[in-house]
């Protein structure tokens, strides 16, 4: 269980990486920077509630897809896995004000003296005019923790996170999960308490 205890810090570190930006998708893993053997892994809900509904699966499925990409066999049954991978999905909107897209110049200029003339000093200073829109955004956050079912001890935890706007279709959950769950097991297991910027795929 000294892993575990190693990984206390680690849900306070991930909750503050858990707000994207638009226009990438963040990740932040967590490790204790020892070999991770291949072996079988069974992808169960974090929120039983939702264990049996058709969006988990889609979403275990992908989860699943990625973990076999970097070496992971799916498991038939979490009884039968050397590993437990716990999965959580979730979805939040956000309220982000944008820039006004309007600007004022203001110009400021000092001369030089003399009948000749001389050399010159200009400045200009750029003032944003009213207050902007507020825009709603959606945030889809997945999250996975990698157990050893034996004695539940954490071996490895990660987040990925996007922001997209909330009238955009690609923005559900259904169509954001493997976009996440492929940037969140890129390089596995990837740098320990490094936050890394992944691009959104082009659709």
């Amino acid at each position: 269980m000294a892993a575990c205890n190693l990984l206390v810090p680690i849900a306070a570190a991930l909750a503050l990486t858990a707000c994207a930006t638009p226009g990438g998708i963040e990740v932040t893993r967590f490790h204790l920077g020892q070999p991770l053997p291949h072996a079988s892994v069974a992808v169960v809900a974090v929120d039983p509630a939702a264990a049996s509904s058709l969006a988990f699966r889609s979403y275990a499925d992908a989860v699943a897809a990625e973990l076999a990409r970097v070496g992971f066999e799916r498991a038939v049954a979490p009884g039968s896995a050397t590993y437990i991978a716990a999965l959580g999905v979730t979805q939040t909107t956000q309220a982000v004000r944008r820039a006004p897209p309007v600007r004022i110049g203001f110009g400021v200029g000092v001369g030089g003296g003399g009948y000749h003339g001389g050399g010159g000093v200009g400045a200009g200073v750029s003032t944003p005019v009213g207050q902007g829109r507020v825009e709603a955004t959606r945030v889809n956050t997945l999250s996975l923790k990698l157990k050893r079912r034996t004695d539940e001890a954490l071996l490895w935890e990660g987040t990925a996170s996007a922001a997209a706007d909330a009238r955009d279709a690609g923005s559900t959950l259904t169509a954001a999960v493997p976009a996440l769950a492929h940037a969140l097991l890129a390089e596995f297991p990837g740098r320990s308490g490094v936050t890394a910027r992944y691009p959104l795929p082009r659709r």
